[in-house]
């Protein structure tokens, strides 16, 4: 899609989160895929000049991308957040849907995270952060959390659907400010191949994505196994929700400043890349008046 958009794509993969996060903002960078979370959050209300432009991954209620794991041998002691008092669980990048979830779920059972023991470790995408026995619970995400499940190494933690609304934007399309500003017909051709590749990803069999996982993570992917990512065909964003998500942060002090929508997000290039409708053909016979 994008090659017949004639752009080239130079691919950049950066560790931790924050290295990529510099990369935008220093321009080095014209797109990436960000976690909707506190440290992008805290760029968009310094004023910088990167902004959302499309939907880059959504949750639906009921399908947990990134699900809180219990180590297999304490699943029978480990059930609920309730079970949480004084356990060992990985910490959780800050404002990050992870950190909502564990937040609200030890909420609901009276709990706080003072009363539990976090510890950070590096993200891992399979179930190693497990391994001799360091970690009780931590966020796997998919489908490193259910090859877990199917090898015996980890559960799902319960309750974790309480605390997801209808809508939960995890991750966004973000361009830079370069990219927007200066490079603008490079920006509307990269939207137009990402809906397009966004609407083939969603009509493409649950097979063909475990395969495609398989592929590009190393785990052996059953398409029983598949959480498919949620990206809206039209590339849309409900502003309202995903306000609704930066300012809970900004509540509870996290967040110093929720920066406006203005300064948030930029769809003027969804709304050039959208195909116009047709319009409705008028006919006119030869010698006659138009019906």
């Amino acid at each position: 899609f994008f090659h017949d958009e004639g752009l080239d794509l130079e691919l950049f993969k950066a560790e931790p989160l924050k290295n990529k996060m510099m990369a935008v903002v220093s321009d080095r960078v014209d797109v990436a895929i960000m976690p909707f979370a506190l440290d992008l959050f805290n760029e968009l209300s310094a004023g910088g000049e990167l902004r959302v432009v499309a939907d880059g991954r959504h949750a639906r209620k009921g399908d947990i991308f990134i699900p809180l794991m219990v180590r297999q041998d304490l699943s029978g002691q480990i059930r609920s957040f309730g079970d949480l008092k004084g356990r060992v669980v990985q910490e959780p990048d800050p404002g990050t849907v992870s950190d909502y979830i564990l937040r609200c779920g030890l909420e609901r059972a009276g709990l706080t995270l003072a009363q539990i023991r976090l510890v950070r470790t590096p993200f891992h995408l399979n179930a190693a952060v497990f391994a001799g026995g360091r970690v009780d619970v931590a966020a796997l995400i998919e489908p490193g959390a259910s090859k877990a499940v199917r090898d015996g190494i980890a559960v799902r933690l319960s309750g974790m659907e309480r605390c997801q609304a209808a809508y939960t934007l995890e991750a966004a399309l973000v361009y830079s400010g370069n990219f927007r500003k200066n490079r603008p017909g490079h920006a509307r051709a990269f939207m137009r191949a990402y809906l397009k590749a966004a609407r083939a990803y969603q009509s493409m069999p649950v097979e063909e994505i475990a395969r495609l996982l398989s592929k590009r993570t190393g785990f052996d992917t059953a398409p029983g196994e598949v959480s498919r990512l949620h990206i809206a065909p039209d590339g849309r964003i409900p502003v309202e929700a995903a306000l609704a998500q930066m300012n809970y942060w900004a509540r509870i002090g996290l967040l110093k400043k929720a920066a406006p929508a203005g300064s948030i997000f930029d769809f003027s290039f969804l709304d050039e890349a959208r195909p116009a409708r047709p319009r409705a053909a008028r006919t006119r016979k030869r010698g006659g008046a138009s019906p």
